[in-house]
């Protein structure tokens, strides 16, 4: 299966100028997971990566800055198992904070992960900071919308 190329670049006020920092067909950024978070310097944007089957997967890519390059943070458990819907990020800490709900359609939970070290693109320790059981609660939020 042919993708669509995923050409990014970086712009130098210095030269005036765009130069290529790379170009890729394994991941893209959805249209509605486009504006990245930042933190320390790089950028985070979550992404869907194509695997060699040709099925998609959540996936956290970094924008390090510094080196002008992309590298995949690795999410917690199977990322099979839940959706990741969201990023954010703690208002005094700078924590990186990634909001994911099961894929059983029967479970309406949704968990807020902080990562607790995260170096741009490699590991991320995230334990579980809370878990909203809307069930039970009988709240949502729904994208362009007050919670009730």
């Amino acid at each position: 299966m042919n993708h669509a190329l995923l050409s990014t670049k970086t712009y130098d006020f210095t030269s005036n100028s765009w130069s290529v920092v790379g170009e890729t067909r394994d991941w893209f950024i959805p249209g509605d997971w486009r504006d990245g978070t930042s933190i320390d310097g790089n950028t985070y944007w979550l992404t869907n990566k194509y695997a060699p089957t040709g099925t998609r997967t959540a996936a956290l890519q970094c924008f390090d800055f510094t080196k002008e390059r992309f590298g995949l943070v690795s999410l917690p458990g199977d990322t099979l198992s839940y959706n990741v819907f969201a990023l954010s990020v703690t208002r005094e800490e700078q924590n990186l904070c990634l909001l994911a709900s099961s894929r059983d359609e029967e479970v309406h939970d949704v968990d807020v992960w902080m990562a607790t070290k995260i170096k741009g693109a490699g590991d991320m320790s995230t334990p579980t900071l809370v878990q909203i059981q809307q069930g039970s609660l009988g709240i949502g939020t729904w994208k362009g919308s007050k919670s009730s």
